[in-house]
Formats: structure tokens, sequence, C-alpha cells
């Protein structure tokens, strides 16, 4: 192994030595893509699809909006809580008795 030179300006030069000799000259022209045709307008195929997926979109919003099916066991309507037993009282016991500690 070649010890590093004791100045960083040789290290700066030779590293840009090595790189300018890896870089070929001249510069390799860029390939030029092929043109492709694109056809003037949509195709019925293409709006079908787009129909489709809209459709599909708006139906499954008013689904989730309208709550869907809920699980089984699950009452369905305004008063979930009805017949909720819980009051709190628990969670008052595992706090503590300065929040910021």
């Amino acid at each position: 192994m070649t010890p590093l030179p004791p100045n960083p300006d040789h290290l700066d030069r030779a590293f840009a030595a090595y790189f300018q000799a890896q870089v070929p000259t001249p510069w390799p022209a860029p390939a030029v893509p092929v043109e492709t045709r694109t056809p003037a307008g949509w195709s019925n195929r293409t709006r079908f699809t787009l129909a489709v997926s809209v459709a599909a979109l708006f139906t499954f919003a008013l689904w989730l909006t309208a709550g869907g099916n809920p699980p089984a066991g699950v009452p369905k309507g305004d008063n979930l809580f009805e017949k909720g037993t819980a009051n709190g009282s628990e969670l008052k016991k595992h706090m503590p008795v300065d929040p910021m500690k």
C-alpha cells in the first residue's frame, strides 16, 4: 500500500487525475429515443376503464359513509353506548396525583 501524500492538495490532484482519466473523451452523444405515436384521442377502452374506476370509488365512498355492515353482535343505531357500564372510576386509580411528574 502506498503512503498518502502529506499535503491534501496532492491527494485532491491525484483523485482529479484518476477520475478525469476514467471519463471518455469525447463524451458520447446521448441516445435519442424513437418517437412513438400516441393516439389523438382517448380510446373507448380507456374511457370505460376510467368510468368504472370512478364509479367504484364513488360506490365505496357511499358505502363507507352509510356505515357499511357492522360486525356480528354489534347493534346498529344511534344508541350504541346505551348499555355501557364504564364510568371512568377505574381510570382515576391508575393516574398519578401530579401528572407532570
